[in-house]
């Protein structure tokens, strides 16, 4: 029985070790990085389309309005007064808001992205002068 146990061991020992031993390289197919993404045109065109995206928050979903329109002569809280501190300008209204930190969170994410583009887009010699001045 202890002989059973041994030969178990070693066999699985071995086994191990021939698993480990395996090369598991992976060679990535593409690299999405911005040196090879915008180096063409329709790659500027992705990221300008990518850059707007970001905005989706700011301007298509109820932590948009609440940042853009509380506090204005827009809006007028009702009876429930939810996020009253952006209409009041109490101290709750601060960074540590989850409305205000993730719209800043993404309007950020925008400014570097549309960066990213604006730095690229001189070195596409595919896109004429006047298309480059309009993105």
């Amino acid at each position: 029985m202890k002989k059973e146990y041994k030969i178990l061991a070693f066999l699985t020992l071995s086994f191990c070790l021939f698993i480990t031993s395996c090369s598991l390289e992976e060679e990535p197919v593409s690299e999405a990085t911005p040196d090879v993404i915008y180096k063409t045109a329709s790659g500027i065109e992705s990221g300008v389309d990518g850059t707007y995206s970001l905005l989706r928050d700011l301007y298509g979903i109820q932590s948009g309005f609440t940042l853009t329109t509380f506090g204005t002569d827009l809006f007028r809280h009702g009876k429930d007064g939810s996020y009253k501190a952006m209409d009041l300008y109490t101290s709750e209204l601060n960074s540590s808001m989850t409305y205000i930190n993730n719209i800043w969170t993404n309007c950020y994410l925008g400014i570097n992205a549309a960066n990213t583009v604006l730095d690229r887009i001189d070195l596409v010699e595919e896109i004429s002068e006047a298309r480059k001045n309009n993105v």
